[in-house]
């Protein structure tokens, strides 16, 4: 069964409730089987992560109880 057929099977029994709090529902799962966003989200924070790991390292640095990242002094 692939996602959009089990959507359409959870349809039905939504109907008996109001309708803007069905379409919500129906909605949400949409974007939960939709794989892409997900994708796209990860590269994402990776490359935020990759680009900006100098001013990661030394911000965590600061952060009380936090271990000092390798190469930099306190």
């Amino acid at each position: 069964m692939n996602p959009s057929d089990a959507i359409e099977a959870i349809e039905k029994p939504l109907s008996s409730l109001p309708y803007s709090l069905s379409r919500h529902i129906l909605e949400h799962l949409r974007k939960l089987t939709s794989h892409e966003p997900v994708r796209k989200r990860l590269a994402r924070t990776v490359l935020i992560f990759t680009e900006k790991s100098d001013q990661l390292s030394r911000a965590t640095d600061r952060v009380p109880g936090l271990p000092a990242s390798p190469g930099y002094a306190q």
